[in-house]
């Protein structure tokens, strides 16, 4: 992935991806996880709880969509 050689604690950005990725041999990156589809009312605000801050992490380029 580059000039240096690749540790465990290294991390780098990726532009083309918008995300961080890490080296853990291979290279990784966080990717968003999935998220649930079932349930009743209760379910459902809690999908907007979880859903709204995965969002932001995505923005930021901490996960990845894929």
């Amino acid at each position: 992935m580059g000039f240096i050689a690749s540790r465990t604690v290294l991390q780098v950005y990726e532009k083309s991806a918008a995300c961080f990725r890490h080296y853990t041999d291979p290279w990784q990156r966080c990717v968003v996880p999935a998220t649930p589809t079932d349930g009743a009312t209760i379910d459902q605000e809690v999908r907007v709880v979880v859903g709204n801050p995965l969002a932001k992490l995505v923005s930021a380029g901490i996960l990845a969509t894929s």
